[in-house]
């Protein structure tokens, strides 16, 4: 029984070694050589479908109907309206493009949120992405270097990072976390 396994598995493609002691690999699996090398912005660089869930806040009032209304920001509560801040929970979902070189541009984004302004960069958008602190940072307020910090990794052979883990604490931009995936 063993014999005719081992004469398919050989014939089929596999490499059979030793009589007692064998080991089976198949001989079309790439080999990747991976190495420890420094996270740099050159290893985000293709498409990325991401998703991201998260808290958003915003100002805003119940109407005679008993739906949540959003203010934009800056406008007044309507008269003999009771306006507060509400909380809330995001998602929002959409494909970014990697340069490989620092810049991010927005194909796509949606955003579903209680607030009822979705929100967002337009696609089309382009943003800084830059090296801090041994991490990725998008920058999404220019000036400020703050947004969502993005964890690198399942890199592929040619060194570009295949899931980006993403986050954004309060302070940075909307607490929210989520991943994209290379396309």
């Amino acid at each position: 029984m063993i014999r005719v396994l081992v004469a398919l598995l050989y014939s089929v493609g596999f490499l059979f070694i030793s009589s007692d002691v064998f080991a089976i690999s198949s001989t079309t699996a790439k080999q990747c050589v991976t190495s420890n090398s420094p996270i740099g912005v050159d290893q985000l660089n293709g498409d990325y479908a991401f998703q991201l869930t998260g808290v958003t806040n915003f100002y805003g009032y119940y109407d005679n109907n008993g739906n949540l209304l959003s203010l934009k920001q800056g406008a007044s509560c309507p008269k003999n309206t009771v306006c507060n801040n509400y909380s809330g929970s995001s998602v929002s979902y959409g494909v970014i493009n990697f340069d490989g070189k620092s810049t991010a541009t927005f194909i796509s984004f949606n955003k579903l949120d209680g607030s009822g302004n979705g929100g967002g960069p337009k696609a089309g958008s382009k943003y800084r992405y830059a090296l801090k602190h041994g991490q990725i940072s998008l920058i999404i307020k220019p000036g400020t270097g703050t947004g969502p910090t993005l964890t690198l990794g399942n890199f592929n052979c040619d060194g570009i990072a295949g899931t980006v883990f993403i986050r954004s604490l309060p302070g940075d931009y909307e607490a929210s976390f989520g991943t994209a995936i290379l396309q």
